[in-house]
């Protein structure tokens, strides 16, 4: 076994997406693919941003956005079974522990940082109003929030049927599409609600009826929908991105068909004899919490410090920023294990 073999078994389970089901490396590769993709995409995000918005990057910004924030919903619908099982104090305990506290915590350290960097970020901060994390997440911290809001939902449904929580799902669902455009800080109350109503359905059907679309014939047609969705996104990026990227009606199936996708590769991955690249994935599924909460003061400070250095060129600031946006953090966790802090930063 290499070492990095050994070390992504020997790192504990992060307390972030979901910790309810016993380790499964292919579950952990999944998040790991989909972390990746998460430091890619804001990557671009910041690069775009700082004036490179060129056709190609539209196209990889559009592409990753059609399956990232998806894949994570629906694995950690998949493994939430036991919410609907727990006492409110159970529950509530939980939910401080693996999401609450990571949300408060690091939503001020990343708004306070933001605000002393304003002289240099690509979007500064006018004012600092830190009470305001309480319905304006900051920056990509949403997720954390929409999650939460999706878990209090799964418990309030305790009692009802799966036909009537996926019908509740399909509702919220609907909602994020017809209702009209919020002010730009609230509009992430929309853009969540497909994302929460994919997590309700996921823990309806678990991962058992999930897996079945793994199978070759699903997965074909995944992959044929994901081609076909591929296509669209070329020609949508010839212009510019208003609002949350792939929020388009088109891009629908793709919030399916590509978790499908990434999933049946993270068990092929996890199933294959050389395991390297499998170890790799799983070291950071396993740290998916201090990777997501940190990432993107990594991949703002690469591109920062390079466009300051006068490295305009954008292929290398993505690919540098993604790079150390995935691994800075992976050191700041083992850092933190080994200091016995973890659990203190909500990462454990």
């Amino acid at each position: 076994m290499t070492a990095l073999a050994r070390e992504a078994t020997s790192i504990p389970a992060s307390a972030g997406l979901s910790k309810a089901a016993a380790r499964d490396a292919r579950i952990d590769i999944a998040r790991g693919i989909g972390m990746v993709l998460v430091v890619w995409g804001h990557a671009l995000y910041g690069v775009m941003n700082a004036g490179h918005d060129t056709q190609i990057h539209r196209f990889e910004l559009l592409s990753i956005y059609t399956t990232h924030m998806a894949l994570f919903f629906i694995l950690a619908g998949l493994l939430a079974g036991s919410i609907r099982k727990r006492s409110w104090p159970e529950f509530w305990s939980m939910a401080f522990t693996r999401v609450i506290w990571p949300y408060l915590l690091w939503s001020v350290l990343l708004k306070t940082i933001h605000f002393a960097m304003s002289g240099y970020v690509n979007t500064p901060l006018k004012g600092y109003a830190v009470f305001d994390i309480l319905w304006k997440p900051p920056s990509v911290m949403w997720f954390l929030y929409a999650l939460l809001l999706g878990m209090i939902l799964l418990k309030l449904t305790s009692a009802f049927s799966r036909p009537a929580t996926v019908a509740l799902a399909a509702a919220l669902f609907a909602a994020g599409y017809l209702l009209p455009d919020l002010d730009p800080q609230m509009d992430w109350i929309r853009t969540s609600l497909r994302f929460i109503a994919i997590y309700l359905v996921a823990a309806m059907v678990g991962r058992a009826g999930f897996e079945r679309l793994l199978a070759p014939a699903w997965v074909a047609l995944a992959t044929g929908v994901m081609g076909a969705t591929l296509a669209y996104a070329w020609v949508d990026a010839a212009d510019p991105i208003p609002g949350y990227a792939a929020f388009a009606p088109l891009y629908i199936p793709a919030l399916l068909a590509g978790p499908v996708v990434a999933m049946r590769l993270a068990y092929a991955i996890g199933t294959a004899r050389s395991g390297a690249l499998g170890a790799a994935l799983a070291l950071v599924g396993r740290n998916t919490m201090p990777i997501f909460v940190t990432h993107i003061l990594f991949t703002a400070g690469v591109r920062i410090v390079m466009l300051e250095l006068g490295l305009t060129n954008a292929s290398l600031i993505i690919a540098l920023a993604t790079i150390i946006g995935v691994i800075a953090p992976l050191v700041a966790a083992m850092l933190a294990d080994r200091l016995r802090v973890a659990a203190y930063l909500g990462w454990r």
